[in-house]
C-alpha cells in the first residue's frame, strides 16, 4: 500500500501530525485549566492524530524492513521467509533471485520480501 511513498515523506508526515497533536493537547489542557469544557472536535482531532501516527509509523517500519532484507539478500545472507503455511530458507546460493524490489523467486514460488527475517 505504501510502496511508492518515500520513507522521508513518511517521517515528515508523522512529525507534522505529532507536532499538531502535541499543540492540540497543550491547547485543550490550557482550556480545561481555565474551566472550559473540552469539545468533541478536539478529542476527535486527537484520536485521528493518534491513528494517523500509527499508520505512518507502520509504513515507515515496513519500508525499513524491506530495505534491510533486500540489502541482506544482495550480500548473500540467508533469509527466513514465510508464506501462509510454509517457511523457506532463501539465499542466492539456493537459487533464489530478486524479481523486483519486493519479491523473491526460485522459478516456482514468489515470496514477498516483507515477510522475511534475517539471521
Amino acid at each position: 500500500m505504501y510502496e511508492y511513498m518515500h520513507p522521508g515523506f513518511l517521517f515528515l508526515g508523522g512529525l507534522v501530525i505529532f507536532t499538531a497533536l502535541f499543540a492540540q493537547i497543550l491547547r485543550s489542557g490550557k482550556a480545561q485549566k481555565e474551566g472550559e469544557k473540552i469539545g468533541f472536535p478536539y478529542l476527535m482531532f486527537v484520536a485521528i492524530g493518534i491513528i494517523l501516527t500509527i499508520v505512518f509509523s507502520d509504513a515507515y517500519q515496513r519500508e525499513e524492513r524491506i530495505t534491510a532484507n533486500t540489502k541482506d539478500f544482495k550480500s548473500n545472507k540467508t533469509l527466513q521467509c514465510s508464506s501462509f503455511t510454509t517457511t523457506y530458507l532463501v539465499s542466492q546460493e539456493k537459487g533464489w533471485s530478486l524479481v523486483n524490489e519486493r519479491t523473491l523467486s526460485n522459478d516456482e514460488i514468489l515470496l514477498d520480501i516483507d515477510f522475511c527475517k534475517g539471521d
